[in-house]
């Protein structure tokens, strides 16, 4: 009878994907963080920003020894910022609106600026998974290929209702008949098309042996390494910090 457990254990074992080659699929959505400054054409600076990415892989990983795997995965990344902030800004109101000759006035405006990355990506890497018990860490750098970006800045007014000369005007708006214009709308400018990060991850693992494959879920950080523009003196880069879900077949 112990014989026969001796045997089921190993050909259990033996079937696990941890301890064959897998090929994995993963999908996740991360928190994309802005860090330092963006400095747009207009001279406006934005110093924080944040938004929602997310990323999908194929990923192929073998055993090289007890707990420790090494493996490569491709894919995409869209890593997505907004950042705002208030300005005080020189506009001309006209006499047709104010009633006035030509004016020139210092108006309080909000600056929005939406940034869209996307990168083709190469991650290798290294984990090590506690025997028995699924959890798992690992380490790795990933190369970005800058395939598409957008680059959106907006301006709009902090209130419609403005006081000058002694007299408050109402119903503000742009030449455009809006309070808010587009005044930026574009690719990244200066892009650098290389980004290169590296990477740290934790999460669990859950083989399920009869059926042949596995389930990990994992929390994963991504600190830049490169900027991104190449604008000599720019120390813009994007971080995420991401949750994905992989699954993975044994070969």
């Amino acid at each position: 009878m112990m014989r026969r457990v001796a045997c089921l254990v190993l050909l259990l074992v033996g079937m696990s994907p941890a301890v064959r080659a897998q090929i994995g699929f993963e999908f996740g959505v991360g928190h994309d963080t802005q860090i330092g400054d963006v400095n747009t054409a207009c001279g406006c600076t934005f110093p924080d920003g944040s938004g929602t990415g997310f990323m999908s892989a194929v990923s192929y990983e073998v055993p090289l020894f007890i707990g420790i795997r090494g493996g490569v995965k491709t894919g995409i990344e869209v890593k997505k910022t907004q950042g705002s902030v208030s300005v005080m800004e020189s506009a001309i109101i006209q006499g047709a609106q104010s009633g006035l000759i030509d004016t020139v006035a210092q108006v309080p405006m909000k600056r929005t600026l939406d940034v869209s990355l996307t990168y083709a990506t190469v991650t290798t890497y290294m984990s090590y998974t506690i025997p028995g018990i699924g959890l798992f860490v690992q380490v790795g750098t990933a190369v970005s290929d800058l395939r598409s970006s957008t680059f959106t800045q907006k301006r709009e007014l902090a209130s419609t209702s403005y006081s000058v000369g002694g007299h408050t005007l109402n119903n503000m708006r742009f030449q455009n008949g809006s309070s808010a214009e587009t005044v930026e709308d574009g690719p990244v400018p200066n892009a650098n098309t290389l980004r290169v990060a590296a990477m740290f991850s934790t999460g669990y693992e859950i083989d399920l042996v009869p059926l042949g494959f596995g389930i990990a879920a994992m929390v994963t950080y991504d600190t830049p390494l490169t900027t991104v523009q190449s604008t000599s003196g720019s120390n813009w880069m994007i971080s995420s910090l991401y949750g994905t879900v992989a699954v993975k077949f044994g070969l």
